[in-house]
């Protein structure tokens, strides 16, 4: 499972990594930037959750790491995440790091019981099922208010069947989960023993 479960991650960061050079390659000028894009990109609206450590730097600047709080969107329930001394970096070559991500990244903060709702009304007037973060994105992205020539985008990263017990209950639904992710659960962990050292994991790397 972990093994998917990487690889799920790898794809994810492919994705958010090209979207973030189609909109800010260096060597273009804003607006050609943006207009190379398929559809407008409103640059980082991120949805948070109770776990709002990332939302409080934005309005603050300073960052305090502190203990996750469960919710239903819980593969975001971080206290501390381990992507923020990424973005650091990322922005922190100019001295002002705070400055630069705070022009370019708005923040949200949903309760589970918002979240509840946006799943709800899209499903109810859709037919979309949204999953708990991908409701969190979407809200995000409405609250923002897009003017009449926008088109926004968000990003769903997991199937809703992952969360199914959630989602059934939120939608009063049974959602069907998908032949692949079925088969996917009722397969056989399989794991390899080794040490933790560096080398040792490269060389079963390269003996595959």
């Amino acid at each position: 499972m972990r093994g998917v479960e990487t690889r799920i991650q790898e794809i994810r960061h492919r994705i958010f990594r090209e979207v973030a050079r189609m909109a800010y390659h260096t060597e273009w000028p804003v607006d050609k930037r943006i207009e190379e894009l398929p559809y407008k990109i409103i640059p980082g609206e991120v949805g948070n959750f109770r776990n709002d450590v990332f939302l409080e730097y934005l309005h603050t600047g300073v960052y305090t790491p502190r203990p996750s709080v469960p919710t239903i969107a819980n593969a975001m329930d971080v206290g501390d995440p381990s992507n923020f001394a990424r973005i650091l970096d990322l922005y922190g070559k100019n001295g002002n790091p705070h400055a630069e991500i705070s022009q370019l990244i708005s923040g949200y903060r949903f309760t589970d019981e918002e979240i509840g709702a946006t799943m709800k009304q899209v499903y109810n007037e859709t037919g979309y099922v949204l999953d708990p973060h991908g409701a969190c994105g979407y809200q995000a992205l409405i609250d923002n208010k897009l003017a009449p020539n926008e088109t926004g985008l968000f990003l769903e990263t997991a199937h809703p069947a992952k969360f199914k017990g959630t989602v059934d209950k939120i939608l009063d639904a049974d959602i069907e989960i998908p032949a692949k992710l079925k088969a996917f659960m009722q397969g056989e962990k399989q794991s390899v023993g080794m040490e933790k050292d560096f080398e040792t994991f490269k060389s079963y790397l390269l003996a595959q």
